[in-house]
């Protein structure tokens, strides 16, 4: 079975002019909304059991942005949570996807109130993953910059390599060295390992990935929002700032 990265849809067409839809949570211009306190959007973590309940009810969008099944929003900076309309959560009760904790919630548009449902999911499947044919590189923050090649062949070796920067990466600052990350520059996928339609990774790359009955369904449906690029052999373009000028790596 073939697998897709489902990302966010920055088409004007579908979303409106300008991405993101959505800026600011319902009552943020009245005061009624703090993001420093532990139930705020902001604080929601990329993995884990929830220790907060999060105040997920109410997102307002932008006037000229057009109602998605999929909604982007400046606030989810995390890699763990979902908004999406009631339509798009009863599709997914048909399929076999990852756990999630699942909170009712609206959308505002123009004074008119839609039901969504948002959702966190705490666990990401790294394992699904093919080591092998996978490809890999130390970066900045992110992915943000290419600096050299990684030889990773196992999950057993990526967490060997993670943990290793995360140790040098707690003294960065004081020894005046740049944090490293690991990154992925090409994806394969063991589809022997997924027993899933809808999953995500998390680690060297940020994705959800669904299968390709799930992609069927959703557009058969004409759900909207999202769109979709085939995971298996998927790039990442990123810069190498080592030459002038810089040169493209694929």
């Amino acid at each position: 079975m073939e697998y897709f990265i489902m990302s966010k849809s920055t088409d004007p067409k579908v979303i409106g002019p300008k991405y993101p839809q959505c800026e600011k949570m319902c009552g943020e211009e009245r005061g009624e909304y703090y993001y420093p306190a532990p139930w705020s959007v902001s604080k929601i973590p990329s993995e884990g059991e929830l220790k907060v309940l999060p105040k997920v009810d109410c997102f307002e969008l932008k006037y000229h942005a057009k109602v998605t099944d999929l909604i982007s929003a400046i606030q989810l900076s995390a890699s763990s949570v979902m908004l999406i309309s009631e339509r798009f959560y009863n599709l997914l009760m048909n399929f076999n996807c990852m756990r999630s904790v699942v909170f009712e919630s609206k959308v505002i548009h123009r004074q008119k109130s839609y039901p969504y449902r948002f959702l966190y999911f705490p666990e990401h499947h790294l394992h699904f993953v093919d080591f092998n044919k996978s490809h890999f590189y130390a970066s900045g923050a992110a992915g943000s910059d290419w600096r050299y090649n990684l030889s990773v062949d196992s999950i057993e070796s990526y967490k060997k390599e993670e943990a290793k920067r995360e140790e040098q990466n707690k003294s960065a600052k004081d020894t005046g060295t740049r944090k490293e990350f690991i990154s992925l520059l090409e994806l394969y996928l063991d589809e022997s390992k997924i027993d899933k339609d809808l999953f995500r990774l998390r680690g060297p790359m940020l994705a959800f990935i669904v299968s390709q009955r799930l992609k069927d369904a959703i557009e058969s449906q004409e759900l909207t929002g999202m769109k979709f690029t085939p995971a298996q052999g998927f790039k990442r373009h990123v810069m190498d700032f080592s030459v002038t000028p810089p040169r493209k790596i694929e």
